[in-house]
């Protein structure tokens, strides 16, 4: 196991080496930020003067050999709005999005997984129809149109729940279902395909052949084996959802990377951005590569080499 950790750790370098080159470009050919940041009375001098007080000037293979250098001493640069570390001030907002993509991930699961086992174990029936009606139609549904539906109707018509901020677990509630509607029906359905491909095994077979309750054969020896497809999604939704929160929070006005990233980029403001898709990807490279490790909890037979 320990040789398998240190070989998906030492992946990790170059895929983030990836990431950087791809944001760095495209932030940069977005467009020049001395034309948002700097007041239209600027003279071309000031301009000139700002480019190279933050390197600006210089070409881009040496700007970006510069921020990799920088990179790996711990240091993502330096906003150009305020002269804030842009690392720290994506962390002081990033714990608001992960609490609201992990309230999302459970909502999801705790709707999405036993909708899908009880499709998969009455299949055919109504219930399964329902059940998969439902998840075709939270699939189908727009993030942010869903999030204006329960604004207006839990927090404007019937004022159960407030319509925006990061207040106590009462603001949580909107945006986490909001979001979670954007998991839980591939959830559903990846359970129940993976619990009726497991459901006429052999072992399922064995264990009704002993006597086992329905719940006990459900729930210790269809699901575990049903489980792994369904955690390598969970995996996936969890780092798309970190990156479509941007949605909910603007809808929300949830203080998250997301709204925080989509204003850096509205003002071109180079080192935020990069900074903020460096952590969002390393949280979603480590997500997955603990769910790899997951694998093995879950079915002993899936051993690395």
């Amino acid at each position: 196991m320990l040789p398998y950790l240190g070989r998906r750790l030492f992946q990790v370098i170059p895929t983030l080496l990836g990431v950087t080159v791809v944001v760095f470009l495209l932030i940069r050919v977005s467009g020049d930020p001395t034309q948002l940041l700097l007041p239209e009375t600027a003279t071309p001098e000031d301009r000139d003067l700002f480019r190279r007080q933050h390197g600006l000037d210089r070409p881009i293979a040496v700007q970006y050999a510069h921020f990799v250098g920088n990179l790996f001493r711990g240091d993502l640069g330096r906003s150009l709005v305020d002269e804030r570390s842009a690392l720290d001030a994506v962390l002081e907002r990033l714990p608001a999005t992960i609490e609201l993509t992990a309230a999302a991930m459970l909502v999801a699961v705790l709707v999405g997984i036993p909708a899908g086992i009880l499709a998969a174990v009455r299949r055919g029936s109504l219930l399964d129809r329902l059940a998969m009606l439902g998840a075709l139609a939270g699939q189908s549904m727009a993030t942010f149109w869903i999030g204006i539906l329960l604004i207006l109707l839990f927090a404007v018509w019937l004022r159960w729940f407030p319509v925006s901020g990061r207040d106590g677990p009462m603001h949580l509630v909107l945006p986490a279902v909001t979001l979670s509607l954007y998991m839980m029906p591939l959830l559903a359905r990846m359970t129940r395909s993976s619990m009726l491909e497991v459901w006429h095994q052999d072992f399922v077979r064995t264990a009704r052949a002993k006597g086992l309750r329905e719940r006990t054969i459900i729930l210790r020896h269809a699901l575990k084996a049903a489980l792994i497809p369904v955690v390598t999604v969970l995996g996936l939704q969890f780092g798309g959802a970190l990156a479509g929160a941007i949605v909910t929070e603007s809808v929300f006005a949830w203080p998250g990377v997301g709204t925080f990233v989509l204003d850096a980029i509205y003002k071109r403001d180079y080192p935020v951005v990069q900074a903020a898709v460096l952590v969002v990807a390393t949280v979603y490279i480590l997500t997955n590569l603990l769910i790899d490790l997951l694998y093995v909890a879950l079915d002993p037979r899936i051993r690395e080499p």
